[in-house]
């Protein structure tokens, strides 16, 4: 995750194969999930780009 833009369309990308391909979540899925969602939304929040880096 070296570029901040391709790290978050990654996560989304993600989220998104694992939501359609499975009927049933674990709790540690849905816990990164949550994880993931939370950093796409403070990253837009926050209206510039993450440095993942740092993450």
């Amino acid at each position: 995750m070296s570029n901040p833009s391709s790290g978050r369309e990654r996560l989304q990308t993600s989220f998104s194969e694992r939501a359609a391909k499975q009927k049933g979540f674990s709790k540690e899925q849905i816990n990164q999930m949550v994880v993931e969602l939370e950093w796409l939304w403070e990253s837009k929040k926050e209206g510039a780009a993450v440095d993942a880096k740092s993450r």
